[in-house]
């Protein structure tokens, strides 16, 4: 019974050791790296592809932004960074905690949060951000951004006012006789650095002047109230600040809280950064079409001339009378098809086929029997034009007075 059951524990200690060697050599390659991300009860290390050890598994979590990740230990204190070369810089303590989602180096500095709550910069040795070449530490109290494009924001309890500053520790976009009740992070307009700000006057876009040892902001008021309410649009993924104004005026912030556009009624949208500007489509040429042009049709009741030579004839001493009829085109423009014409005259027919072209005519000449007891006889004809193509028909009836022939 002993060995039956230090037999089980044995295997229940191999398996275990199994697995968790197991999770140990689980690996997750590095994007962009040769390193490999290797995990071992909830702890997090790094080792090269031959499994050398780069960082043991002893970190809260290995995550790159901008290829440099934060360690952290003991639920967020940090102790150092490692970048995608492998590259490990460890601190002689841990500096306070990071930050929930700004757990990243950006302009060389990192925003923590000390144990009594105050935010702070540090760079990638652990070293904190100093008021210019003083011992006095860059903080806020109640909020603090990130660094970017050189500047970084946060709140200071003693005014409730908002703060901007550089990575040298010096204040920026400074307000003469005013505090900020709120600014947004600083922004590049084309080369030109600039934030928006809000004080009890109103709100403004401030820009400084790069002569200015002071840094004073120069200051453009967009609009003269100063209480807002901050809206979240989930589909944009902006959060809108709308002013109590009677032009309905709002600030529209991107994920990073910079200003995006401001816009009221009194003078429409103003963007601060081009690539948010909506792209204007050119409005499409109207191209006239030319109608097309008409393709001219040959009626034959209406452009076909019917009509006899000569109202009288005269008979020849063979005892002959030659009756001619015209048939002309009247269309200036429009060719006939076929027409099948057909005479008929005293019981008689006679039958043609012939086409005209725009103002062209054809001529058909009857010979009649002028053999008669009197000096004279009318002759009618009957005349009926069919155009093959169409069907279409035109009907006519033509009198001739023929003259007998005397010597």
């Amino acid at each position: 019974m002993r060995i039956l059951l230090f037999n089980a524990l044995l295997v229940c200690s191999l398996l275990a050791e199994m697995t968790a060697s197991a999770q140990a050599l689980r690996k997750n390659k590095i994007y962009g790296s040769d390193l490999y991300k290797v995990s071992s009860m909830g702890k997090y290390g790094l080792e090269t592809e031959d499994g050398r050890v780069i960082l043991s598994t002893e970190y809260d979590d290995i995550v790159f932004t901008d290829s440099v990740a934060v360690l952290t230990k003991d639920g967020g204190l940090v102790c150092g960074n490692v970048d995608l070369d492998g590259k490990v810089i460890l601190f002689k303590r841990p500096v306070d905690y990071s930050v929930e989602y700004k757990s990243y180096y950006s302009d060389g500095y990192m925003l923590v949060r000390t144990s009594k709550g105050r935010y702070m910069y540090v760079d990638r040795n652990g070293k904190y951000l100093h008021d210019g070449g003083t011992t006095w530490k860059i903080w806020f109290d109640d909020d603090a951004r990130p660094f970017m494009n050189g500047y970084a924001a946060g709140i200071r309890s003693k005014d409730e006012a908002w703060y901007q500053v550089d990575t040298n520790g010096k204040e920026r976009f400074v307000l003469r006789g005013e505090t900020a009740h709120y600014r947004t992070t600083a922004h590049n307009n084309n080369g030109v650095m600039e934030c928006v700000v809000v004080t009890s006057s109103g709100v403004y876009r401030c820009q400084e002047d790069p002569n200015d040892p002071k840094h004073y902001a120069q200051r453009q008021l967009l609009d003269s109230s100063c209480k807002f309410l901050p809206v979240y649009d989930s589909e944009l993924n902006q959060t809108i600040l709308k002013f109590e104004s009677h032009w309905n005026s709002a600030l529209y912030l991107d994920y990073k809280a910079r200003a995006i556009r401001f816009y009221n009624d009194q003078v429409g949208d103003i963007y601060f950064m081009e690539e948010y500007r909506p792209v204007e489509e050119p409005e499409p040429e109207v191209v006239e079409e030319e109608p097309e042009p008409e393709i001219p049709v040959f009626d034959v009741e209406t452009d076909l001339s019917i009509k006899a030579a000569n109202s009288q004839v005269k008979a020849t001493s063979a005892n002959k009378a030659n009756v001619r009829f015209i048939f002309k085109n009247m269309s200036e423009d429009a060719a006939s098809g076929d027409l099948e014409v057909k005479i008929t005259y005293e019981g008689q027919t006679r039958s043609y086929t012939f086409s005209l072209n725009p103002l062209e005519e054809e001529s058909r000449t009857i010979v009649l029997d002028a053999r008669m007891p009197d000096l004279s006889k009318t002759v009618t004809f009957r005349i009926v034009v069919k155009e093959k193509e169409t069907g279409a028909t035109q009907t006519v009836k033509k009198s001739v007075k023929i003259l007998s022939y005397r010597g």
